[in-house]
């Protein structure tokens, strides 16, 4: 029988079919309670080390890239780097080299420029940790 044609209501379902069903719909409602709590906790994570001074968008990749297939993720970066050429080859342009740019970049510039932002950024978290610890303040999760 074709499901489309023989749509069962409500009323067509037996006494263990109900049963069986309100016990599906409140392990899913309590299981999207639960997710929508987990979600709450990781926002606050991500609060917490964007207020330290990390970047939130950086930690948010980095989340998403240690997650990711490592063979799928290198498969896919080839498959896209073999497109930018194609297309640098054929068009002129200059998306190809994009790769080969980034590359130079990160290898050189970013590294000079990471190594700064982390000074600029750790001497002040550094005494901010100083000066709360001096105070006798700890994390406000350790407060009596």
């Amino acid at each position: 029988m074709n499901d489309e044609s023989d749509p069962r209501g409500p009323e067509d379902l037996g006494d263990n079919s109900a049963a069986q069903l309100a016990g599906f719909i409140q392990r899913i409602e309590s299981l999207e309670t639960e997710r929508a709590q987990i979600r709450e906790k990781i926002k606050a994570e991500y609060a917490m080390a964007e207020g330290t001074g990390f970047d939130k968008a950086a930690i948010k990749q980095v989340v998403k890239d240690r997650r990711a297939d490592l063979e799928k993720t290198i498969a896919f970066r080839a498959v896209v780097e073999a497109y930018r050429k194609a297309l640098a080859r054929t068009l002129g342009d200059k998306l190809g080299e994009l790769g080969e740019w980034a590359r130079t970049w990160l290898t050189k510039e970013a590294k000079t420029e990471r190594d700064e932002a982390k000074a600029d950024y750790a001497r002040p978290l550094d005494e901010f940790l100083r000066n709360r610890k001096d105070k006798g303040e700890g994390p406000k999760d350790q407060q009596p």
